[in-house]
């Protein structure tokens, strides 16, 4: 009796023993059941990594000075015109050989006086009224110029805007101002920008000056002013050489002319 009681605890060691260096009883009890799974202990709590900095996105250019921007909208609108000034050329020309106008030496003369005004980008001003065909045909010239122009006008318009926004959030106010100006200047949108426009205009002399730009507006015929000496403004300035300063645009280009008094005020 007493070897079996000896024998019982010998037993169980040697058990726990084998248990103990034996993998495959790891995750069983000590009768060799499936062990209670021990509840996992918490990881402990990692913050998310904190987000990249967003790199500083790239600063807006520092906006172009307002000469930079007029030449290229000549460019563009010189690039854009082109085509219909040679389209004019060739009708001219042609009618110029035409018999019509090689039988009417006054036909002749006013078509050779537009083919030379349209090589510095305008038209004749003669003070003698065209014939019907050349009124019709320079008519025709002028819509065309304004479908051509009008979309490099909307641009500029835009691009003016944009750098004047530019310039004030660089504190260029100078800058901003020109481009704002300059905006103002260009015909409304869907406006003509080919035909003969008045933007300003004043008589006088010095300081004593008087907007004239009504009275030139009433004497636009044809695309066209020709106006003799005698204007008949009042003397705003007495004793003194006065003049008609005047700035218009004309096939989209801005011109300015200054006529002394008693002279002639031929447009374009």
């Amino acid at each position: 009796m007493r070897s079996r009681r000896l024998l019982l605890p010998a037993l169980l060691a040697f058990v726990a023993t084998v248990r103990f260096l034996t993998p495959a009883f790891a995750d069983t009890d000590f009768f060799g059941l499936p062990a209670t799974p021990k509840p996992a202990t918490p990881k402990a709590m990692i913050p998310p990594a904190a987000p990249k900095p967003t790199a500083p996105g790239t600063p807006a250019p520092a906006p172009q000075n307002i000469e930079t921007l007029r030449n290229e909208f000549q460019q563009k609108r010189a690039a854009a015109a082109k085509p219909v000034v040679e389209w004019y050329r060739q009708q001219l020309t042609e009618r110029a050989l035409s018999g019509t106008a090689q039988n009417d030496a006054k036909m002749s003369a006013m078509i050779q006086s537009e083919l030379k005004a349209l090589d510095q980008f305008t038209l004749s001003n003669g003070d003698e009224k065209p014939p019907t065909e050349l009124v019709t045909l320079r008519a025709e010239f002028i819509r065309r110029i304004d479908a051509a122009l009008l979309p490099v006008f909307a641009a500029y318009r835009q691009q003016l805007e944009k750098t004047a926004r530019e310039a004030a959030s660089h504190g260029q106010a100078d800058l901003a101002l020109a481009c704002r100006v300059e905006s103002a200047d260009l015909p409304a949108n869907g406006a003509s920008c080919a035909g003969l426009a008045i933007l300003k205009a004043s008589y006088g002399a010095g300081d004593k000056r008087m907007d004239a730009k009504k009275f030139l507006i009433s004497h636009i015929v044809n695309q066209r002013i020709h106006i003799t000496g005698g204007w008949g403004f009042p003397d705003v300035a007495p004793f003194s050489v006065k003049s008609l300063e005047v700035t218009y645009r004309f096939l989209g280009e801005v011109h300015t002319k200054q006529v002394s008094e008693g002279g002639v005020l031929a447009l374009p």
